[in-house]
């Protein structure tokens, strides 16, 4: 038998990567939320044109963008599919760097600044959390860097750089982000995006946060490494930085000018300063009131199963419940007279609007 034989037997036996992960990765749970998309990525690591035709504008010689909720297995799909481009011997695997740790190193006073980016853009590589928010602000806390007296944000310091890189050499850059699209671009305006969009596929990741049912319970485990320090609080200048743009935006809302954000980012925020921008049973109505008119979209551009759609419209409905919640907020602000949320000393909230309207939930 000829060496050219035996290639193609050998190629004919390879698994795809449905089966390698089957085989060699047994507890990663494949079910009718990722199995779209553990196909079409097995389709990318094979190099094979099919991928082309998943989504518009999808190509084989782009990296990476997974999106999709906290714990739905973004980074272990990465983990995993760089192990099976090491069983392809593929030349496309990566190595690993979590976005948020470069701020620490770009404000250290000795080796910081742009040098931390000094091996960026030279090799493909796989950024773990991008435009990670605080739960409790909805704020990118952990990105913003200060360089001689200007705000950045690291993650798009990064797409800069891997933008440049891929354009110029073909050096595919891959993300994980719990954001959607429009969070990311309201994140890091539409020039960031654009280049982001450019160089990756955007690949949608449903499913429920697997780590809730399937993370084991330890006593003590001597492998895992310490645990990382606990997020950084805000600083009181932070704080009411955060709680100024709030205040924009609801000046913005009295000024009838369109939100420079998504009104449900704002949603967040103003819950995480314990603001009850509306009550549950408000909340229900309006997400009543939203599901009574929402439509469908009329042709998916991908197959999706039936509890696939169903989350995705269940999400959408949400976060347009959120944003008729922010609405419907400022309007009682603005019924009340109020020129402000906070108030200038920054009074209770809850306080204010109470002495100014009665309970927000009646």
């Amino acid at each position: 038998m000829s060496s050219q034989d035996t290639s193609k037997k050998n190629d004919a036996n390879m698994l795809d990567f449905t089966s390698f992960i089957k085989k060699y990765y047994y507890w990663y749970q494949i079910d009718a939320m990722n199995a779209d998309v553990i196909s079409s990525l097995g389709l990318w690591a094979n190099r094979n044109p099919k991928f082309n035709e998943r989504e518009p504008g999808w190509h084989i010689d782009r990296g990476l963008l997974v999106w999709g909720n906290p714990g739905s297995g973004k980074d272990e799909i990465f983990r995993i599919l760089n192990k099976y481009l090491k069983y392809l011997r593929s030349p496309y695997r990566y190595d690993h760097a979590i976005v948020w740790e470069f701020a620490g190193k770009f404000s250290s006073k000795d080796h910081g600044g742009y040098q931390v980016f000094a091996d960026e853009g030279k090799r493909n590589r796989y950024y773990e959390e991008l435009a990670l928010t605080d739960e409790s602000t909805g704020l990118l806390s952990r990105e913003y860097v200060q360089h001689f007296g200007n705000k950045l944000l690291i993650g798009a310091e990064l797409i800069h750089i891997t933008h440049n890189a891929f354009k110029n050499l073909g050096i595919q850059s891959h993300f994980s982000t719990n954001l959607d699209v429009d969070l990311l671009k309201s994140v890091y305006g539409e020039r960031v995006y654009s280049r982001l969009r450019y160089m990756c596929n955007f690949v949608k990741l449903f499913g429920k946060d697997r780590r809730v049912e399937e993370a084991p319970v330890f006593l003590r485990n001597i492998n895992q490494p310490p645990a990382p320090p606990p997020p950084k609080e805000l600083s009181d200048v932070e704080v009411r930085e955060s709680k100024m743009n709030l205040e924009q935006y609801y000046l913005d809302f009295l000024e009838n000018k369109a939100p420079v954000i998504s009104l449900s980012l704002v949603y967040n925020m103003l819950v995480g300063y314990g603001v009850q921008v509306a009550s549950e049973d408000v909340l229900r109505n309006l997400m009543e009131q939203v599901e009574q008119v929402f439509v469908d979209d009329p042709k998916p551009l991908t197959r999706r199963s039936q509890s696939e759609i169903a989350a995705d419209r269940k999400a959408k409905i949400w976060e347009r419940a959120q944003v008729l919640a922010v609405q419907l907020f400022f309007q009682r602000l603005k019924d009340a007279k109020s020129e402000t949320i906070f108030g200038v000393r920054e009074v209770d909230v809850d306080e204010m609007i109470s002495k100014s309207f009665g309970p927000i939930s009646e």
